[in-house]
């Protein structure tokens, strides 16, 4: 048998990307904001936007991109209905960020960048293990190079029409906004329904 390394119990992360329109664009970025209580960035005060008619076809995108995640890839049943429920802009300033955090009640979460000046702050994930990669909290080790096996961040630089989905327990920050233009993006949040579990446990939701 040859060697092989089995990366096990993963993290699906998704990238793909977009196109929005002029319109699309123009109606995310002049949304009217609030600061949030982290005083660390600004969020719509619609957290609803995607139900908005005018992002009734960007919103039907996003929903294919969903569909090629959990079907194509996570190989999940048609029984089970993924559905986005909450949806807001983040609207980053000068030294705006978003701390580690993760989305509460929901199942997978997503986020569409808009506007992405240079230098406006990539995405990173974060392992959950202590922050220690694979060993857990028992040991820190020095590495001569990072890669998907012994990384405790995961960096994906954005871009404009970049989607990223993910498992909503999964954490994850935005790096610091180091532009005098703002960075702008649109995060959901999606659930389930349908028939959940196989024949012994089926639960009808």
């Amino acid at each position: 048998m040859t060697d092989v390394i089995y990366s096990l119990f993963s993290t699906p992360v998704y990238c793909s990307k977009i196109e929005l329109s002029d319109k699309e664009n123009n109606f995310i970025t002049n949304q009217k904001f609030e600061r949030t209580t982290v005083d660390n960035g600004n969020r719509s005060k619609n957290t609803y936007i995607l139900n908005s008619k005018q992002l009734k076809k960007l919103k039907q995108k996003i929903e294919d991109k969903i569909e090629i995640y959990v079907r194509e890839h996570l190989k999940i049943n048609k029984k089970c209905k993924f559905y986005i429920t909450n949806s807001w802009i983040m609207e980053h300033e000068k030294n705006d960020y978003a701390q580690s955090h993760i989305h509460s009640n929901s199942i997978l979460s997503g986020v569409l960048y808009v506007k992405t000046p240079l230098n406006s702050g990539n995405l990173n994930f974060h392992s959950d293990k202590h922050n220690y990669s694979f060993l857990g909290a028992t040991l820190k080790l020095e590495y001569d190079s990072y890669n998907i096996l012994n990384c405790n961040q995961w960096t994906i630089a954005v871009e404009e029409g970049l989607i990223v989905l993910f498992p909503s327990n999964t954490y994850h920050s935005t790096e610091k906004c180091c532009n005098d233009e703002k960075r702008y993006c649109l995060a959901f949040n999606i659930f389930v329904k349908g028939e959940l579990g196989s024949k012994e446990d089926t639960v009808k939701l």
